[in-house]
């Protein structure tokens, strides 16, 4: 089962030859980073994805959002301040959208399988698992074995 997104040409055809429901169904669940079960439709998901990632306007996103929501913002704060809440929740939805577009490959591992690029094949904690801290006071812990109490102390009795 090939994994690699598909050419241009083979996108085009195969998208056009869906009927007009199916389209807007994919394209709605590529936005909103949803799993799609079908290999085939998840392959054409990841090349839909790739079309709208190469387009001009998705690969400047930051350099016309952030001074598009700027000026959005300032012209809100000079109405009323309700407005502000406004611009922030009709940004959001661009911003999300970005970023599922990235994330398809991940969110559809399981469709497009084993080889699918990202971090899907990343192992998945087991419920209840523990997660060892990064911080590095956590790091210095498990590398010396100390117990993790705090400056020197080993018992919890007051120091006096």
């Amino acid at each position: 089962m090939a994994t690699r997104a598909l050419d241009t040409d083979d996108f085009i055809r195969q998208w056009n030859a869906l009927d007009r429901r199916e389209r807007l169904r994919l394209r709605r669940l590529v936005r909103l980073g949803r799993p799609i079960d079908d290999p085939g439709k998840a392959r054409l998901a990841r090349a839909y994805a790739d079309v709208q990632r190469n387009r001009v306007w998705i690969r400047l996103f930051w350099w016309w959002f952030v001074p598009g929501l700027v000026l959005a913002l300032v012209i809100a704060t000079r109405l009323v301040a309700f407005m502000i809440g406004v611009v922030l929740a009709l940004a959001a939805p661009a911003v999300l959208t970005r970023r599922n577009l990235g994330r398809v490959d991940r969110v559809n591992a399981r469709a497009l399988g084993c080889c699918a690029t990202g971090a899907a094949g990343r192992r998945r904690r087991a419920p209840g698992e523990r997660v060892a801290s990064r911080s590095p006071g956590a790091r210095a812990a498990r590398l010396t074995g100390s117990s993790g109490t705090r400056r020197g102390r080993t018992s919890a009795a007051p120091r006096g």
